[in-house]
């Protein structure tokens, strides 16, 4: 009888001892005690759920590389639509730095988050920025957002020593790099806020300040006379403001 051959898998999910380790087709799915559970009758994706309810892109990855004609029956267990570009990505991920892999899986990334990366023609000349990603503490939203600009500030050709030389504050600094006119209009008005000659017992903030930006202004008065005092001293403001529009 053929001896079973371990799969490989990288996730955070823990078959336990005491459990029959689960067989599939050849394959030792999850567990390590001699007693073991069939599940060939199963497909692979069912036999996966069973031990894995929840499986990250580059778990998928593994299982993928390793039994690739089971690939779309997988995806489709974990909620992925298959198709070419998905098993683009899927290739792709094992050839990403380890950490960068184990960092796909903490942050929980969607194929589409992964997408630019697919215009690198070697990933290990992008490797800086990978490992760098792996490191940062940037929320899943902010890290996607700086992978696509990094990709294509490395295919206009600007040096990594610019792309990751502001590493206190890298997000800003990517955006200044990818979007200058967008930063440049971003800090005026953020410069204008803080200087705006806003009246006491008031408060601004810029909302959708990338794009159609909107001053929001929150007023607080105990008597009709006061609310008008502070209306008629908020006209200073929209001077301000028009100067600053003036100026864009």
């Amino acid at each position: 009888m053929q001896r079973a051959k371990k799969m490989t898998l990288n996730c955070a999910s823990i078959w336990p001892d005491s459990l029959p380790s689960l067989i599939w087709r050849g394959w030792i799915l999850a567990g390590s005690n001699p007693e073991t559970m069939d599940v060939s009758n199963s497909s692979l994706g069912g036999a996966l759920r069973l031990a894995y309810p929840q499986l990250g892109l580059t778990a998928i990855a593994q299982v993928i590389a390793q039994i690739p004609e089971e690939a779309e029956n997988i995806c489709q267990t974990y909620d992925l639509r298959w198709s070419e570009r998905l098993s683009q990505v899927l290739k792709m991920i094992g050839c990403t730095p380890v950490e960068f892999q184990k960092w796909i899986n903490e942050k929980k990334f969607s194929p589409r988050d992964l997408f630019p990366l697919l215009a690198v023609r070697d990933l290990s000349e992008f490797e800086p920025v990978l490992s760098h990603l792996a490191r940062s503490s940037l929320t899943r939203s902010l890290a996607s957002q700086a992978l696509e600009w990094s990709v294509e500030l490395f295919l206009m050709g600007v040096p990594f020593s610019t792309i990751l030389g502001n590493k206190k504050d890298w997000w800003a600094s990517l955006r200044k790099l990818r979007r200058p006119i967008e930063s440049a209009q971003t800090e005026r008005r953020e410069k204008f806020l803080r200087e705006a000659p806003l009246p006491s017992h008031t408060a601004g903030q810029w909302l959708n300040a990338s794009d159609q930006p909107a001053l929001e202004i929150k007023l607080q008065a105990s008597s009709a006379k006061e609310l008008h005092q502070l209306l008629d001293k908020l006209k200073s403001v929209s001077d301000a403001w028009e100067k600053l529009e003036s100026s864009t």
